[in-house]
């Protein structure tokens, strides 16, 4: 039996799922006022703006119910509700950071010229020099003879009296920490750093 709203406080997660995917409005309304806040903090962690968290937070719980009919049999809906916040709101940040990166990578340098541009390659220069100070002692030696003094594999393997492979090897494990260190600080600089890369790539 359907209960009422006033009578589901003692309703487990998993019979309203089953009610709202028979379309009961007031288990919907139930599961939003469990999980709202939850859901809303998950999301302002991400974004750091409550606007924004507000709205990713509504689209969730819309997709949520337009869902419905076919989630009558999920099991652990709290874990199913962080998921699908987790993926649209990662869906949702990746595609603003994309529409703000223009689609043409060789305007991204005429851009970063611009006052805006200038500060965001600062910060981004001072996250590659923070994340560099963070890599083990050999990946660092590595990285910065190739990045900085702009040494070949073949010159830093002799220079370290290591094989040319452990020093490819390093590179990649370095670019990769970089990417995993900026993206914890900022998206939007990491895209900007894969634009670099590409366009470091493009003209080789």
């Amino acid at each position: 039996m359907i209960v009422s709203r006033n009578e589901s406080r003692d309703v487990s997660d998993e019979e309203l799922m089953r009610q709202m995917a028979g379309g009961s409005e007031g288990a919907f309304a139930t599961l939003i006022s469990r999980y709202r806040k939850r859901i809303f903090t998950h999301a302002l962690n991400f974004t750091h703006r409550a606007e924004e968290a507000e709205e990713l937070t509504q689209d969730i719980f819309i997709k949520l119910w337009q869902q419905r009919a076919s989630l009558a049999d999920i099991q652990r809906v709290e874990d199913y509700l962080f998921i699908l916040s987790r993926n649209h709101i990662i869906s949702s940040i990746r595609k603003r950071i994309l529409s703000t990166v223009p689609a043409d990578p060789e305007r991204l340098i005429d851009e970063l010229t611009l006052p805006d541009g200038r500060l965001q390659l600062k910060e981004l220069e001072r996250l590659i020099a923070a994340g560099i100070e963070r890599m083990p002692a050999q990946q660092q030696a590595v990285f910065r003879l190739s990045r900085e003094e702009g040494l070949s594999y073949e010159e830093i393997a002799s220079k370290l009296s290591i094989s040319k492979s452990t020093v490819k090897w390093h590179i990649v494990a370095g670019l990769s920490h970089l990417k995993a260190y900026i993206r914890q600080h900022d998206a939007v600089l990491l895209t900007i750093l894969f634009c670099l890369s590409w366009i470091a790539r493009e003209k080789k």
